[in-house]
């Protein structure tokens, strides 16, 4: 048993046979962020590798332009979770491996810019990514926003809501509207642990 969340709203919905995903924009408050969410077609583990092999830069700029998805009436199953993640002994290399170098060499750095002393470097780095979805919406990092949320007045059968239930696992990720650019990005594929 996982403890779910419902909702009835009116959503940017589309599916992507390209990726083989449904995905879901839920948007904060004031529509600078959103959350997306990328439900495989397929289900079971097989259904989830197919889907995140096929993500890319490009495709996932595809799916999460605005245009590309199209407001639905939604019916949405989502479950509480939240991520937690530190990363602090790969982080030196895999900035080294961007390029930044001269921050960690006492000889090549020069941070007089922060203060007075001098042959400082960078000895440790450690990033820390919050991410918690609930009831009340979403918490990442130390700021707080609420998901908007749209009752559907629409009683015809024609125009039944879209069932988009997150009852197997799916990636979720947190984007700056205005960039385009990804803040967070995860997966939920355990409900007993946690996301990753």
């Amino acid at each position: 048993m996982t403890p779910m969340m419902k909702q009835a709203a009116s959503l940017r919905y589309g599916e992507f046979d390209h990726i083989a995903a449904r995905v879901l924009e839920l948007p904060y408050a004031g529509g600078a962020m959103s959350m997306f969410l990328l439900l495989p077609m397929g289900e079971g583990t097989q259904g989830f590798a197919s889907m995140v092999t096929r993500l890319n830069e490009n495709n996932m700029q595809a799916v999460t332009l605005g245009n590309n998805l199209v407001k639905k009436d939604v019916d949405l199953l989502l479950p509480r979770f939240r991520l937690e993640q530190t990363v602090s002994k790969t982080l030196i290399p895999a900035l080294q491996n961007m390029g930044i170098i001269d921050i960690f060499d006492s000889r090549k750095v020069d941070l007089t810019g922060f203060g007075p002393l001098r042959n400082i470097t960078v000895d440790k780095a450690i990033h820390k990514a919050f991410v918690e979805v609930n009831e009340e919406g979403t918490e990442a990092a130390a700021v707080t926003a609420a998901i908007l949320v749209f009752k559907s007045a629409s009683s015809s059968r024609d125009d039944l809501p879209i069932q988009f239930h997150c009852n197997r696992p799916f990636v979720f990720l947190i984007q700056d509207n205005d960039t385009q650019n990804i803040l967070f990005m995860g997966a939920f594929k355990n409900p007993r642990g946690r996301a990753q």
